[in-house]
């Protein structure tokens, strides 16, 4: 081989070895980018590691509902952080079915011959309570499981009637069943023995305390007043005790009670108490006050367990039917009273929030939802209401 031979092939062996030194480096620097992937904040994350729970939480849809027969006469509640329960109505019969906002997944929990006035969803999220009209004068209640099973079912003679079930004790549901001229019967309804029995209480909107008692605020029907005292009684023994006075409105929560009131005579703000069932006052704030006409408008709120409530809250005291200013969603830590602002220039309607506190159902038919975190309000239906 000549010198010039020799010189030509070491430049070939050279850039031989350099090419593939340089694939080399090129294959090693992909598989390193392949070890990666780039997350939606910018930073990366090592693959085969999961993305944090509140992202992926982020990236969920909701399904809007979609009725394609019949008439959808609103949403009951949640049964869980995704699912709820919603009711269609097509004449003189009514569905009700368990949906998954987040799947579109349903099922058909009952069918009722008769039209369904309401649909309580029990405390512990097990069974529902199905108020259906038989005649203009009487009513029928039946409790079911989620697999449709009827567990109870009770006829009563009623113009009107209101039931609120026991959050402590879920076999047990507190009925009142209302006369044309506005007296009242109260009744027991359990749910595991499948009987009604009467009661003896002096009020029908009542509020439980714990698994045997209930508060409620003694009107006076010879002096009617704005505000009332707020009395403990027991349901087993009829025992009667004044815890209170002067009180506009009580709401029971988990473990504990709400009452509204006045503080100093001051009519236009309204003070919002918090205590224990043994009614060691937690927190307390004041918000202006809507007066209609001789009563107080008070703006629709919901509990979060024992830790915070959800108000609607005017900005200023006014007359309600001139009030034009909207309304703040505001979250109030039961414990310290410590306030969030949520929402500004809302529209005051009905709030049910999910267990975990991350979302509300909201509106009248509660047609829709509210995301707390972010503040966005989304439609659940597919099509316009009515």
């Amino acid at each position: 081989m000549s010198g010039n031979q020799r010189q030509k092939a070491r430049g070939f062996l050279t850039s031989t070895y350099l090419c593939k030194g340089l694939l080399l480096i090129l294959a090693f620097s992909l598989l390193l980018l392949a070890g990666c992937q780039k997350g939606d904040d910018g930073e990366l994350e090592k693959d085969g590691d999961a993305a944090p729970e509140n992202l992926v939480e982020s990236k969920k849809e909701l399904v809007p509902i979609e009725v394609n027969d019949g008439q959808f006469s609103g949403i009951s509640g949640w049964l869980s952080n995704e699912k709820v329960v919603y009711t269609v109505s097509k004449g003189n019969t009514s569905d009700i079915y368990e949906y998954n906002l987040y799947s579109g997944e349903k099922s058909l929990l009952y069918t009722s011959e008769l039209p369904i006035v309401d649909v309580l969803i029990s405390p512990d999220e097990k069974n529902l309570f199905i108020h259906t009209s038989v005649s203009t004068y009487e009513g029928l209640l039946t409790v079911i499981d989620l697999q449709g099973k009827v567990l109870n079912s009770q006829s009563l003679t009623a113009a009107e009637l209101t039931y609120t079930w026991n959050p402590y004790d879920s076999n047990l549901i507190l009925i009142s069943a209302f006369s044309e001229d506005w007296t009242f019967t109260p009744y027991l309804m359990n749910i595991e023995e499948e009987s009604l029995s009467e009661l003896t209480l002096n009020e029908p909107f009542v509020h439980w305390l714990n698994s045997e008692e209930v508060v409620y605020l003694d009107w006076s029907s010879e002096n009617p007043a704005l505000f009332a005292p707020l009395v403990k009684h027991s349901i087993f023994n009829d025992q009667n005790e004044t815890i209170l006075d002067h009180i506009f409105q009580v709401k029971g929560f988990d473990q504990g009670v709400m009452t509204i009131s006045a503080e100093n005579g001051k009519m236009d703000e309204a003070v919002y108490t918090f205590m224990t069932e043994q009614f060691e006052v937690l927190s307390s704030f004041s918000v202006p006050q809507l007066t209609n006409y001789s009563d107080w408008l008070i703006p629709y709120s919901d509990f979060i367990g024992n830790e915070s409530f959800l108000s609607f809250q005017p900005l200023h005291s006014s007359e309600a039917d001139l009030y034009q200013d909207g309304f703040q969603l505001i979250n109030t830590k039961l414990s310290s009273g410590e306030k969030e602002i949520l929402l500004e220039n809302a529209e005051n309607e009905p709030l049910s929030c999910s267990p975990d506190g991350k979302a509300c159902l909201y509106g009248y038919y509660f047609e829709k939802l509210i995301h707390l975190e972010s503040g966005e309000i989304i439609s659940l239906m597919k099509e316009e209401i009515l």
